[in-house]
């Protein structure tokens, strides 16, 4: 047998390797049921069953799931649970208390007021850095909306805390709260067992999880409208107390039946808005519903009409002002333009705001805009060429881009001003419609220019659907590095703060997420399309990567870098197959993915040893902070770490940063000899990262060996960097 062919395993021999993979999965399991607000009882037993479910679909499928598809799972099982529970009072807010610091179980607890889908786009965005295409995945919203449902739950959370604590918050405020939750989320201890989910699952006779299904959402709001929606539905439409008791004493009828028949009229001005604006777009009012932004216009007004009767509007219900029927149709109403002039609405909307159009305002500006044509060119070809059909039958003879007939010169020039052009295409005889001509470029030159270029010549989406490349090797060569050189523009205009501006830009997040899966496939291959053929690399494979990696100013790009490792690793064995080369889980990571923003890990150990240790030494001895000027991040945390494990306390206190929160040198010295917390074992210290960096402040994770990872706040003091203090640092 050839022992560099993959053999395949069995599932007894799969799950058994998989203990380790269980304990590798559990902590973000459960941390994201504890964030969505799942009770600490329920815990191990939801636990169990996403497992559960995950090993059924594993086993069953051709096609093992994505490891993001815990997320998916999870997500099912919670929302199962919470609509069958019986909602108290207190509703998702449970008595117990979860954390030492009175304002992370506030910050929690004021997260449970959000709705369900809101709640999980800001727990999977902020505590478990998934884009939003990723997210999309899990709670099946389209990404446009998960790019507007999270701008509108962030203010919703800003606005809850700021009425909780009497004051004004700011954004920036609440994320810098998040960031310590963060932490806070990352010490707790694991309440579910790795050993007795591994026992659970390789028992004969398993626990049923029918219970557990995908999520199908019944919500599809269009990305710009959606804010409107989600604040109508969950908050607006339910009126407080007071108000239903000033509506008792003066005789009007109840807010819930004024906004009942606002919604009438809505409803009617709707219909009554879609002949015109199919007039505008040159289409029939049926063609026009079929595209994919009317539809979800459509849905919204149902979707609010039900809301109103909904349990989670009372949940949030006293949060937000009175809501203003008028204003929202109108904003309702101001939807239904055509694509380009929507374009223009959103750009003056935004240079209200500021005066300079940023990269990530052109990347929002542009999904939108590309979400709202989304179908429109597909109406425009299958008129166009019906129209071709039906001319050559009357005249014999079909009509190109010479010939065209007088009678559809109107519908042409209403392809051209909604913003595209259209071609003959000789060899199949029919017209092709696509983004282009004057209107369009006059429309675009509000973005910048990268996103100018971008839509001008935007590339055929996606790349890859499930794990088929959807082009040739041969074209996969130019378009790997056509979209990296794009990808490397981006980054090169966004400011040093990269990773928070860049993740909220879906259509860079879009075509970095579609450049790394296409480079994967077309590294790995795939099931249906390996790379090798009869234990050799295919010829039509090497060929494009050595295409790739002779790219002129090869150099540059992350691309040929990876294509070129590979390539050089399979030289080593005269490109013959080398075991488990393909692997469904297997990713080529590039910087450009959202999941590989993170500083790299680097690893260490306490005890401290050689040099370091050595300057640790000096600095114990003379408490300069001239030698802390010479220390990274890294190497403060290094330092703070080790001097608990030394017991040296006064030296750590000299490594906290001058904060409010800080207690005196006395009081730190007696809280940790009461506790006697001090002496810590760091023998399984695995690394430290950087996963947060801004003017002020850098949040730095510190992971174990077995996984298990807490989080230290660094203060950036200009020449040097110390330690926030945080009590919770003590109690690991």
């Amino acid at each position: 047998m050839d022992g560099n062919r993959p053999t395949q395993q069995s599932k007894e021999e799969i799950w058994y390797e998989s203990v380790e993979f269980i304990e590798q999965h559990v902590p973000r399991i459960e941390h994201f049921f504890i964030q969505l607000g799942t009770s600490k009882e329920d815990i191990p037993q939801l636990v169990c069953a996403v497992f559960e479910k995950y090993k059924q679909q594993s086993t069953d499928s051709t096609k093992a799931p994505s490891i993001d598809h815990f997320y998916q799972i999870a997500f099912a099982v919670h929302k199962k649970e919470e609509e069958t529970r019986e909602l108290e009072q207190e509703g998702r807010i449970h008595e117990e208390r979860l954390f030492v610091y009175a304002e992370d179980q506030q910050l929690h607890d004021a997260i449970q007021l959000l709705p369900l889908n809101e709640r999980a786009i800001i727990i999977l965005t902020f505590f478990h850095s998934l884009n939003e295409i990723e997210i999309s995945k899990v709670v099946s919203l389209s990404c446009e909306e998960i790019t507007s449902e999270l701008k509108v739950s962030w203010r919703k959370l800003t606005k809850i805390l700021s009425d909780q604590e009497g004051a004004d918050l700011t954004e920036e405020q609440v994320g810098k709260w998040m960031s310590f939750l963060d932490a806070s989320y990352s010490k707790m201890q694991l309440i579910s067992s790795p050993n007795a989910i591994n026992e659970q699952l390789n028992k004969e006779h398993q626990p049923s999880v029918q219970q557990v299904k995908k999520y199908q959402s019944k919500f599809f709001w269009l990305a710009v409208a959606a804010p409107i929606v989600l604040t109508v539905g969950l908050a607006f439409l339910i009126p407080t107390g007071e108000q239903e008791a000033a509506g008792e004493g003066d005789g009007r009828g109840t807010e819930e039946e004024n906004i009942e028949e606002g919604l009438a009229a809505l409803d009617q001005a709707f219909e009554a808005r879609l002949p015109q604006l199919a007039e505008d777009l040159g289409l029939s009012v049926e063609e026009l519903n079929e595209l994919t932004f009317v539809i979800d216009q459509k849905m919204w007004l149902e979707d609010v009409k039900e809301m109103i009767e909904s349990e989670e509007a009372l949940e949030v219900r006293g949060h937000f002002a009175d809501f203003d029927l008028d204003a929202y149709a109108e904003d309702i109403l101001a939807q239904l333009v055509p694509p380009l002039e929507f374009l223009s609405f959103e750009y003056n909307e935004t240079k209200k705001y500021t005066d300079d159009i940023t990269l990530a305002d052109s990347d929002l500006l542009a999904y939108n805009y590309l979400y709202r044509i989304n179908g429109l060119s597909g109406v425009y070809n299958q008129k166009l060429n019906e129209y071709q059909i039906e001319f050559g039958e009357l005249k014999g003879q079909p009509f190109t881009d010479e010939s065209l007939p007088k009678e559809i010169e109107g519908f042409l020039d209403k392809i051209h001003q909604n913003g595209f052009v259209y071609t003959f295409i000789t060899s199949t005889e029919t017209f092709e419609v696509k983004l282009g001509g004057e209107y369009f470029n006059n429309q675009i030159s509000v973005l910048d220019p990268l996103y100018q270029n971008y839509l001008q010549d935007r590339p055929s989406l996606p790349f890859v659907i499930g794990e088929d490349m959807q082009m040739s090797y041969s074209d996969a060569t130019e378009t790997l590095i056509k979209a990296e050189q794009w990808l490397k523009d981006i980054e090169k205009g966004t400011s040093e703060n990269m990773w928070n501006e860049i993740r909220l830009m879906p259509v860079f997040n879009e075509l970095a997420m579609q450049h790394r899966e296409l480079l994967t496939r077309f590294i790995l291959g795939s099931f249906k399309d390996p790379v090798f053929q009869e234990g050799l690399l295919r010829q039509e494979v090497k060929q494009a990567w050595e295409t790739v990696i002779k790219t002129e100013n090869a150099d540059e790009y992350e691309t040929t870098s990876i294509v070129n490792e590979h390539y050089e690793k399979l030289a080593e064995t005269d490109f013959t197959e080398i075991r488990d080369w393909y692997d469904r889980n297997k990713v080529v990571e590039t910087t450009y993915d959202s999941q590989a923003w993170y500083d790299p890990f680097q690893n260490f150990t306490i005890p401290l040893e050689n040099e370091v240790s050595d300057i640790f030494t000096q600095y114990q001895q003379e408490n300069d902070v001239e030698i802390l000027k010479q220390l990274s991040a890294h190497e403060v945390v290094q330092f703070y770490l080790h001097a608990i494990f030394l017991g040296d306390i006064g030296t750590a206190f000299s490594l906290l940063a001058d904060t409010e929160d800080r207690p005196s040198e006395e009081q730190f010295i007696a809280e940790i000899e009461r506790e006697s917390l001090y002496t810590q074992d760091f023998s399984e210290l695995g690394h430290v990262s950087i996963n947060y960096e801004d003017e002020e402040y850098l949040l730095v994770s510190v992971g174990f060996v077995s996984g298990y990872i807490f989080q230290i706040m660094i203060s950036d003091e200009g020449e040097v960097y110390k330690v926030v203090y945080d009590q919770g640092h003590f109690l690991e």
